[in-house]
């Protein structure tokens, strides 16, 4: 059987039948890449030992990992929610093709924590990525899905790339100086430094922090940001409970 798990934004977070599935697999892999694996000790209390391997070495060893869920209990676990990434569905499809049985078990992540800021669920358009620079040339698709988006008025979840093998993530600072630089580019108005933003740090952990700001005062008075990872809320039309809720978030400066 092979068993697709998410911990939640936190391993503390973990869903208490995920505990229950884990502690009696075969064998147990922790998927690193997707965010912080930092309480890995902490989950090995509750289930026992974990194997940490990034995204891609799961990839390649898919078919492995299919073919010892023919006889054994295999469970990867993904920090957040495991349907999030397109990669688990392709292990699922694969798995299913050779006729292994698939337990799904969710839990939190970003894309249902992102209500904290008062926006919306419903009302958000397509879910974008923010490529470090040293990965790509400038994703001009990145600005083109920001604008399908605000053109029908949605909000646009920016989602900032990050290495934690490495302890290398993205700040919203380089963020957005990559948005400024792709509407430098292109120049159709779509990324104004008169925009207001929602700066998302730890979302939906205990070092959580919100911040409703300009561009351009995030760029003058360049608030303390917390820790990563972090992600970025550019808001589309907003109804007036959003509007009170994004003001408890306002950035005021201290002087």
């Amino acid at each position: 059987m092979l068993y697709l798990i998410g911990t939640g934004l936190s391993l503390r977070d973990i869903p208490f039948r995920a505990i229950e599935v884990s502690k009696k697999a075969d064998r147990r892999i922790l998927e690193s890449y997707t965010s912080l694996a930092d309480e890995l000790g902490f989950l090995e209390s509750l289930i026992g030992k974990v194997e940490i391997a990034t995204r891609r070495e799961i990839e390649e060893e898919m078919d492995e990992i299919i073919r010892q869920a023919a006889s054994s209990d295999i469970a990867i676990l993904v920090i957040g929610d495991p349907l999030a990434a397109t990669t688990h569905y392709t292990i699922i499809h694969e798995a299913r093709k050779q006729g292994i049985r698939v337990e799904i078990i969710h839990a939190g992540s970003v894309f249902t924590a992102i209500a904290n800021t008062g926006l919306m669920l419903y009302k958000f358009g397509r879910t974008i990525s923010i490529p470090f620079k040293d990965k790509t040339e400038l994703p001009i698709s990145v600005y083109e899905y920001i604008a399908i988006n605000k053109n029908a008025g949605l909000h646009s979840l920016l989602l900032l790339d990050l290495d934690p093998l490495n302890n290398r993530y993205m700040d919203p600072y380089e963020a957005i100086s990559i948005l400024l630089e792709l509407e430098q580019h292109e120049k159709k108005g779509v990324i104004k430094q008169g925009d207001e933003i929602v700066i998302c740090s730890r979302l939906g952990l205990r070092e959580e922090k919100i911040i409703y700001i300009s561009i351009r005062h995030l760029l003058e008075k360049k608030p303390v940001i917390g820790k990563p990872p972090y992600c970025i809320v550019l808001p589309g039309k907003i109804s007036e409970i959003e509007k009170e809720f994004l003001e408890y978030y306002r950035f005021k400066p201290k002087n």
